[in-house]
């Protein structure tokens, strides 16, 4: 039986993610941060999927651990904040491939089998100030739950002015 680990600290995902693998026959350990890997008992995992922006702090510091224990293991870095530098990092630590939420199960599956075992198979533009503001207002609204006003708080920046920046964005492609 093939094992899969999940580092993911929105547990509805997590626990979406570990019924679908489970339903596959998988077995699965799911844990929601990097002190949760270090109570892990396991002496084999084939795969591994995590996020990258974790509640507390970055899933990245997991990848030379999974590899040092689980060195055939295969790793997908999964974000929705993700940044061609994060990339890039996560492959330098030893990550086979890096995509971004959100994605479906077998998105998941095949970025698995995948690898970017070359640097330069990365996209290597630079994103935009405007696209790095843009992706930094939505981790943090993310985090506050949708709540406007505790990210307005949380940004600095007056309520009125975070729903004008909102409206601003064009739609993600």
């Amino acid at each position: 039986m093939k094992s899969v680990l999940l580092v993911e600290d929105d547990k509805r995902f997590r626990d979406t993610l570990r019924a679908s693998f489970e339903g596959l026959g998988y077995q699965v350990f799911a844990i929601a941060s990097e002190r949760e890997y270090f109570s892990l008992k396991v002496k084999s995992i084939d795969y591994a999927v995590l996020d990258l922006q974790l509640e507390k702090g970055s899933s990245l510091s997991i990848i030379p651990l999974i590899k040092r224990y689980h060195s055939d293991c295969r790793i997908l870095m999964l974000t929705g904040f993700g940044t061609v530098t994060a990339a890039v990092q996560a492959i330098k630590l030893g990550a086979d491939n890096f995509i971004h939420k959100p994605a479906t199960l077998s998105r998941i599956l095949s970025a698995l089998d995948e690898d970017i075992s070359n640097l330069d198979d990365i996209p290597q533009e630079t994103p935009t100030l405007a696209r790095q503001e843009r992706d930094y207002i939505e981790f943090v609204l993310a985090r506050c739950d949708g709540n406007i006003s505790k990210a307005a708080r949380e940004l600095g920046i007056h309520r009125q002015s975070l729903q004008r920046k909102l409206r601003s964005y064009p739609p993600l492609r």
